[in-house]
């Protein structure tokens, strides 16, 4: 997996033998990378992290769930490949701020999965402690009973 751009073992953005773009450390004998972009825009990388710092974030609020129950998970083939994700029109009615447009009427709308996922995840904490509350009372008067 030889690459063009950068020297062997060294560090930089370069173009692999395999026709894609990689970023990170160039290893002929693993062909390994931090970051690898391929020629359909598909994206692999080891981790993704985002910034989450405290001292980033203002109006910090708890999640409006009844507007993320809405958000539903559907399969669907996008590209000719069977996936499984959320319609970006429905997300926008609910949580308009995770998705992206360039407002052109015919531009293809974008997701950001981790606000999506993020919400999804608090409203089922939510939903589960507040099952373990009823199950709690229902065993106390069972127990009592």
């Amino acid at each position: 997996n030889s690459a063009s751009g950068a020297p062997t073992n060294g560090y930089g953005i370069f173009k692999t033998a395999a026709n894609t773009f990689a970023i990170g450390r160039n290893n002929d004998s693993t062909g390994s990378s931090s970051f690898v972009m391929d020629a359909s825009g598909n994206v692999t990388a080891t981790n993704f992290f985002n910034r989450s710092d405290e001292r980033l974030k203002f109006n910090i609020e708890e999640v409006d769930s009844t507007s993320i129950e809405k958000i539903e998970f559907k399969q669907y083939v996008k590209n000719g490949v069977k996936e499984v994700g959320v319609i970006a029109q429905q997300v926008q009615k609910y949580m308009p701020d995770a998705v992206l447009s360039n407002d052109t009427e015919d531009a293809y709308l974008s997701v950001n999965y981790n606000s999506v996922l993020s919400a999804k995840c608090a409203l089922y904490e939510k939903k589960i402690a507040t099952l373990e509350e009823r199950l709690s009372k229902l065993e106390k008067l069972l127990c009592n009973g």
